[in-house]
């Protein structure tokens, strides 16, 4: 399926251009090899978070946060961010099954109930810990929805991007199958996806894309594509490349009503 769309894409890019006499660009099908390679990866572990009720999954995306914002520079904010460091140092030395609220205490400093107050499951505090490490990316509207994507994407993290990060990635894969830690991964695939997920609705609902375009499959090309650059490259990402990634999926599915 995710195979076909993406030929589709390059298909629709080559007609496009065929209209300006000009020709496939060797970007265009860099990019298409790439999506190939990362679409199906991705995708297996974004099945976690596609499994979750439609209702869950949006209570997850606007969820506040568990913890209380913390005022910037101040005791509040060394005690949350020091409380987060040594749950991400905790995690990777022990895992998921072995982190004690406990162990997290003593690492800190901070007592355990002051931790149960802000983060009141094992669960919430892992979440807030992962959320601090790679942020999901910032939403940008303008009502241009290719320059909204593009400057949504420019703002991805990735766990992956630090040594730090990819201990807690390796911790969490070896403990994948565990409800708890398959719900996790779930929550934070989700809050990453919400973003352009909000923006791809938004333009569908104004005429901007097509009413039978795939949300869902359009999230997972663009995602995917984008997360896999991140893990595979040291460098930031290019904006250029950015901007062909997301031409040649919002090529796939043609104009809505009120493109001009």
């Amino acid at each position: 399926m995710l195979f076909s769309h993406t030929v589709q894409c390059v298909v629709a890019l080559k007609q496009d251009e065929r209209a300006s006499h000009s020709t496939l660009s060797l970007e265009s099908i860099e990019i298409f090899n790439a999506t190939i390679s990362c679409v199906s990866w991705y995708t297996i572990d974004a099945s976690m978070a596609e499994s979750l009720p439609r209702q869950t999954r949006t209570r997850v995306s606007a969820r506040k946060p568990a913890c209380p914002a913390a005022r910037v520079g101040g005791r509040s904010a060394r005690v949350v961010m020091g409380v987060l460091r040594s749950t991400l140092e905790v995690l990777g030395r022990q895992g998921y099954g072995g982190l004690r609220i406990e162990d997290v205490a003593d690492e800190s400093g901070v007592n355990k109930t002051t931790i149960y107050r802000r983060w009141p499951t094992r669960a919430d505090l892992v979440i807030a810990a992962l959320m601090r490490l790679a942020e999901p990316p910032i939403a940008t509207e303008t009502g241009r929805l290719e320059c909204d994507l593009c400057a949504t994407f420019m703002t991805a993290t990735t766990l992956r991007a630090t040594s730090e990060g990819r201990g807690v990635v390796r911790a969490l894969i070896a403990e994948r199958g565990d409800p708890e830690v398959d719900r996790v991964v779930a929550a934070i695939r989700e809050r990453h996806r919400a973003p352009a997920r909000d923006l791809l609705s938004r333009a569908r609902r104004r005429g901007d894309l097509p009413r039978r375009a795939d949300i869902e499959l359009m999230l997972d090309v663009l995602i995917g594509t984008v997360y896999t650059k991140l893990r595979e490259s040291a460098r930031p990402l290019d904006e250029q490349w950015v901007r062909a990634v997301v031409r040649l999926v919002l090529a796939s599915v043609g104009p809505g009503k009120n493109a001009s």
